[in-house]
């Protein structure tokens, strides 16, 4: 998860395709705009998401 304005605020998580749910804690004080950014591979294709997520 990327926040724009504060790059200390930004989360790194890595999980298996086998994950049916995916946690990512976030701290009270890490309020605003994010944007998440998901890349994956699947048979040697390169997939990619992003959303734009306000907390």
């Amino acid at each position: 998860m990327y926040c724009p304005s504060n790059e200390n605020k930004d989360k790194n998580k890595a999980f298996d395709s086998q994950d049916l749910n995916i946690e990512l804690p976030i701290d009270a004080g890490n309020k605003g705009l994010h944007e998440l950014h998901i890349s994956w591979q699947v048979e040697g294709i390169n997939y990619y998401f992003e959303k734009k997520i306000f907390i």
